[in-house]
């Protein structure tokens, strides 16, 4: 057609444009709508990075005790790891983890956390490990005393 510019517009934008004409919005009303939309936009994709920024502050401060751990003892291998799922009924609280054999996982790893040791895992599956906590009475390992630097063994 002689003298009709063509303009490349979205499917989307084709019908935000056939919605806002069917509502018989002035050409004010429909600039001061399409703000908002946009701002509704831009606060959805501002929500979505703060997420992501509390979850990576999380995780950061996370590693961040491990790595005092690390640097005490730079010959240790750390595998993080998560509670997958637990037995309520469990009076010694064993748990299991999503590592296994296929992470490096061994039967007899210790289980720690930032605060110290949680127990070991008693069983290594491929995908998976089952943990006994320290609050069981089979367990037995030593320790140290910060203060006093007396050994000995810590039970259940």
């Amino acid at each position: 057609m002689k003298g009709v510019k063509h303009m490349a517009i979205s499917k989307e934008e084709v019908i935000h444009i056939a919605k806002l004409a069917c509502l018989n919005l002035s050409e004010k009303e429909v600039e001061e709508f399409t703000k908002k939309q946009i701002l509704r936009e831009e606060m959805r994709n501002l929500r979505e990075k703060l997420v992501d920024y509390d979850k990576y502050k999380s995780e950061n401060e996370f590693y961040s005790d491990f790595l005092e751990i690390k640097k005490e003892h730079p010959d240790y291998q750390f595998e993080p790891a998560m509670v997958v799922s637990y037995d309520s009924l469990d009076v010694y609280k064993t748990f299991t983890i999503n590592c296994g054999t296929a992470q490096g996982i061994s039967q007899f790893d210790p289980v720690i956390t930032a605060d110290g040791l949680v127990g070991y895992v008693s069983e290594a599956g491929l995908t998976h490990s089952t943990v006994m906590t320290l609050l069981n009475p089979n367990l037995s390992v030593s320790a140290t005393d910060n203060r006093t630097r007396e050994t000995g063994v810590v039970s259940g």
